[in-house]
């Protein structure tokens, strides 16, 4: 009867750890002829009443692990939202980039997104085909502008350290570095392979009409154009 009086003494104080008690290990314990003490239900589970509960949690298990379930949905704050530049936003950076004015621009502002202020008051900022298609049209009327200027001019907005008839890939690779740095904001090394995709087409075998030079002078603007609709520069 001892062995088992220590036994139930070692439950209690378990329980005791586990949930927290008031009671003395040896007032729960059960004396010689099957009660307890003077205070403790021998039926009663150590450490349920109004004290702490041991057990599953709400809302988790026994072991007191996040529920399955989760939190529900984050609540992002706005300004950490990625954004579409609005149509004036857009054009104002794609002026910046290749110094040109896309003249359509009044034409198709509406369909761009920016309002009217008659039925529309807040921009539209919805990346939608509709943009997308204008946006295609402002790069590539742009982008061969700024190449041509380069070439009748000796500006370097497009072309800095590469030229047209240009076929050194180290040229060809500082050039389009330059370019990730003027569009995305992205300062690479030459030989990142990043630039592999847009070297690859720069140094291709001319398998068109006409000279070389002007071959390479529609792939510059394709370059341009690809880096002024994608992503990271229409998104903030």
């Amino acid at each position: 009867m001892d062995a088992m009086k220590r036994h139930m003494i070692t439950i209690v104080a378990v329980g005791c750890l586990l949930g927290g008690c008031s009671h003395d290990a040896e007032q729960t314990a059960p004396t010689a002829g099957g009660t307890t003490g003077d205070t403790t239900d021998s039926t009663q589970p150590s450490g349920t009443g109004d004290g702490p509960q041991t057990g599953a949690s709400e809302g988790g298990d026994e072991s007191g692990a996040p529920s399955p379930e989760g939190e529900g949905a984050a609540d992002m704050p706005i300004g950490r939202r990625i954004r579409r530049m609005t149509a004036d936003q857009y054009m104002r950076s794609l002026e910046v980039v290749t110094g040109q004015t896309w003249s359509g621009y009044e034409e198709f502002a509406a369909a761009m997104g920016q309002p009217d202020y008659v039925e529309l008051v807040d921009d539209d900022r919805t990346l939608s085909v509709t943009f997308q298609k204008f946006a295609f049209d402002a790069a590539s009327a742009t982008c061969r502008a700024a190449v041509a200027r380069d070439l009748s001019e000796g500006s370097s907005v497009i072309l800095r350290h590469a030229t047209v008839d240009d076929d050194d890939p180290e040229a060809v690779r500082a050039n389009l570095r330059h370019l990730m740095l003027r569009f995305l904001a992205v300062d690479v090394d030459t030989q990142d392979p990043i630039l592999d995709p847009w070297a690859e087409l720069m140094l291709a075998a001319n398998e068109m009409d006409g000279p070389i030079e002007e071959v390479r002078a529609e792939r510059w603007a394709a370059v341009c154009v690809g880096l002024a609709t994608h992503s990271d520069f229409i998104t903030y």
